[in-house]
């Protein structure tokens, strides 16, 4: 019973590991999106800073296309923020598993120290 116990242990630590391991691997996915969207924010503001300032070297300004670019930036910044949206969806599932896997390694944990007392 005691070597059963200890393979279905070492099992769902692994389970654990795994789940943890997604779950990192999905908030760094977040986590790099939001830094994407805050860098093009900023390249936005200092694009409009370079404008005010009379820098005459924006190229969407100097032909005349400074409004398309800023229809692409909103537009991109959009299609990542529906990226995020599906990121925080998957790591809400993922957080659900990884809580089941630590519950049952928790259990596990509780069961062999019930069998090795005497």
């Amino acid at each position: 019973m005691k070597k059963k116990l200890h393979s279905l242990k070492t099992v769902s630590q692994m389970v654990l590991d795994t789940e943890l391991a997604k779950l990192r691997d999905l908030t760094e996915q977040l986590a790099a999106k939001s830094d994407e969207i805050s860098a093009l924010r900023q390249a936005g503001r200092d694009r409009v800073d370079g404008l005010s300032h009379g820098s005459g070297d924006d190229l969407a300004f100097v032909t005349g296309q400074d409004q398309r670019y800023g229809k692409w930036l909103e537009a991109r910044i959009r299609e990542i923020n529906t990226d995020i949206a599906n990121l925080a969806a998957a790591r809400e599932h993922q957080l659900a598993l990884t809580r089941r896997a630590f519950g049952r390694t928790s259990a596990l944990d509780q069961l062999a120290k019930k069998a090795h007392k005497p």
